[in-house]
């Protein structure tokens, strides 16, 4: 045995007590990369000690808890990260909502409803794309030193201090609260719909680096047994900005006008942006110099997928957008989008097959049931989320006559319900055990819930439109968060910030696609619908007016018939969002059927092996860190 190696006794133990010690470490973290460690390392040489009886700790007690150390913030940093986390992600859903209640206005004063979908979607599209993108950008930096970080995140936020008080993360995160404030003055100043839309695009560029870094850095920074909990109630937060967004953005757009709806966005992300520049996010890994990194960066990132995939969607979401409306069905315009995007998307799925894990959707990771299952769920109910969200306002202010506030008012009963189960749930999941259960009776609860809506009609009691947003809510809150926590517990830490990314793309991606689908089908049962119940109104003449001049727009003999139309063009859309809770169903099996517990005591087992990034050398795998072989008569000791 070498005589570096401690001998068994004294030194052994109190080194293996200080491992699994609460004991703070951080300068250990930041040296990491300074000096590497060349050889055995002590908690190396601790495990060789340990396993000569033949036991490891593990087998000798089973799973250990281990404290709260180094790799984590303390409860007070963790906290102001919580909140601070919990309030951009507020924001970003928030974004989303707020203009739910403001559409009608927007209409108005752009002069057409024609565009109303690409409202939201402009903004959800550029999201969900650079959300994926981003993904693997983070996947480069991660691996750069904590001093390459620090260095380029000066370069970055343009800092002259001499040390540099930010990692890569963080400043990426300050850079999209950043992106994200941009994209709001520019709605907030626009003349023309073109413009609005330009603007909600470059908001959700933001968005999509503020949504993909919070449950990112909420991983790294919280211990496994409350990451669950942490999560949950940071849905709940995330849930609470879309709950008040329709009730502000209505107050806000009838008192002080729809662009205001944009301006109020500036004073919480600044607020944010500061707490997100004074904490530091703790490191998890060994890291690569930065020019090294930085070299092989562009290996990393799947540029050509990235050019493949968004012009074939844009082409799909068009065709849905324009067919039957702008173009007929059957016009080559249509048919020629249609075929584009089918073509290219071939493309795309084979180029991602050619370029395996280095795509922009790694096969590797959809290939995991967990991870299939959780995408196809939160594209379904992520994109009912959104059709209800913003054709249920709409139906309100238009069919019931009801002002921006009290159609904000009017959404609380889903909204509310929506939060109270989503927290409910987060905190009862680690108790209970099962993730599917929540999932599978959530999604026949939306469902029930969006078919009873669709039988709205203007006579329509208060009753009804409160109940059944009850159980949408409370089923959308059950089943929504479920498959990005399923995601924490089954993936490895390499994994999970991919792997989150692959969710939040599929959900936003869902949301685009069903509000282009819900938009083509509102103007299509429009057309039809006004053809039978009031016949001599225009039909283009209801397009090109507002949602909210039907009033002063029809005769009204007519007004009767054109209301009854526009309310069964409106409440079809929610069929779609039934369809998608029924079918979503079916896919919330695979989420996953391990006891949460015992998911937890596994993820300690791997943070234990990975609690400090010098014990494994540099060159060496967690492979390379596995206790020697025990000693026997039939094996001799390894030599030194």
């Amino acid at each position: 045995m070498d005589q570096s190696e401690p001998a068994p006794g004294k030194q052994a133990t109190r080194r293996a007590d200080d491992h699994f010690s609460g004991e703070s470490h951080r300068s250990t973290l930041q040296d990491a990369s300074e000096q590497p460690a060349i050889g055995p390392s002590n908690d190396q040489n601790v495990d060789l000690e340990h396993s000569r009886d033949g036991l490891n700790d593990h087998q000798r007690e089973g799973p250990r808890r281990a404290a709260p150390s180094s790799q984590y913030l303390n409860k007070v940093e963790l906290s102001l990260l919580f909140i601070a986390q919990g309030l951009t992600a507020s924001l970003v859903l928030m974004y989303v909502m707020i203009i739910a209640t403001a559409i009608p206005s927007i209409t108005k004063a752009f002069q057409t409803v024609e565009d109303l979908d690409w409202y939201s979607t402009a903004y959800l599209f550029s999201l969900y794309v650079i959300t994926f993108f981003l993904s693997f950008d983070g996947k480069s930096f991660r691996s750069i030193s904590p001093e390459g970080k620090r260095s380029f995140a000066a370069t970055i936020v343009l800092l002259k201090a001499r040390e540099p008080l930010l990692t890569v993360p963080q400043a990426v995160y300050l850079a999209s609260i950043a992106v994200f404030e941009v994209g709001n003055v520019v709605c907030g100043v626009s003349q023309t719909s073109a413009t609005f839309i330009v603007g909600r695009a470059i908001a959700g560029i933001g968005a999509a680096g503020i949504q993909n870094g919070s449950l990112v850095m909420l991983t790294a920074a919280a211990a496994p047994d409350v990451r669950g909990a942490l999560m949950g109630m940071g849905m709940g937060l995330t849930v609470v900005g879309g709950a008040f967004g329709p009730v502000v953005g209505g107050v806000i757009t009838q008192h002080l006008g729809w662009r205001w709806c944009m301006w109020i966005f500036l004073p919480p992300g600044g607020a944010a942006a500061l707490v997100f520049f004074f904490l530091r996010v703790p490191e998890q890994r060994v890291k690569e110099p930065p020019l090294t990194a930085l070299r092989t960066m562009h290996h990393k990132l799947d540029i050509p997928g990235f050019a493949i995939f968004v012009p074939a969607v844009v082409m799909l979401l068009l065709a849905v957008s324009w067919g039957g409306q702008r173009y007929p069905w059957r016009s080559a315009t249509i048919l020629g989008l249609f075929l584009g995007g089918v073509v290219v998307l071939g493309l795309f799925v084979a180029w991602t097959w050619h370029r395996k894990d280095r795509a922009l959707v790694p096969p590797s990771i959809l290939k995991k049931q967990v991870v299939f299952c959780g995408c196809v769920v939160v594209f379904l109910q992520i994109g009912a989320f959104a059709t209800v969200g913003d054709y249920l306002p709409l139906w309100f202010q238009s069919v019931k006559q009801a002002t921006p506030t009290n159609s904000g008012l009017m959404l609380l009963p889903a909204m509310v319900t929506q939060i109270l189960a989503t927290i409910f749930c987060g905190f009862l999941l680690n108790k209970l055990g099962y993730i599917p259960p929540w999932a599978l009776a959530g999604n026949v609860l939306s469902a029930i819930g969006s078919g009873l809506m669709t039988t709205f009609t203007p006579s329509s009691s208060q009753g009804k439109w409160v109940g059944y947003q009850v159980l949408v809510g409370v089923g959308r809150g059950w089943v929504i968060q479920m498959p990005a926590i399923a995601l924490q517990y089954i993936l490895s830490g390499e994994e999970i910030a991919i792997g989150t990314a692959t969710i939040m793309f599929f959900q936003y991606f869902g949301s685009a696609v069903f509000l282009a689908i819900s938009k083509s089908i509102f103007l299509n049962v429009l057309d039809s619908a006004l053809h039978k119940y009031a016949p001599s109104v225009s039909f283009e003449e209801i397009v090109h007016a507002g949602a909210t001049e039907l009033p002063s727009l029809v005769p009204p003999d007519e007004y009767q018939g054109v209301l009854t139309a526009y309310s069964d063009a409106l409440v079809s859309t929610f069929w779609l969002a039934a369809a998608a809770s029924v079918i979503a169903f079916f896919f919330s099996f695979g989420l996953g059927w391990t006891r949460v517990t015992e998911q937890i005591a596994n993820l300690y087992t791997k943070d234990e092996l990975n609690a400090e990034p010098s014990t494994v050398p540099i060159g060496e795998t967690k492979a390379d860190k596995r206790p020697a072989p025990v000693a026997t008569e039939k094996q001799p000791p390894m030599a030194a």
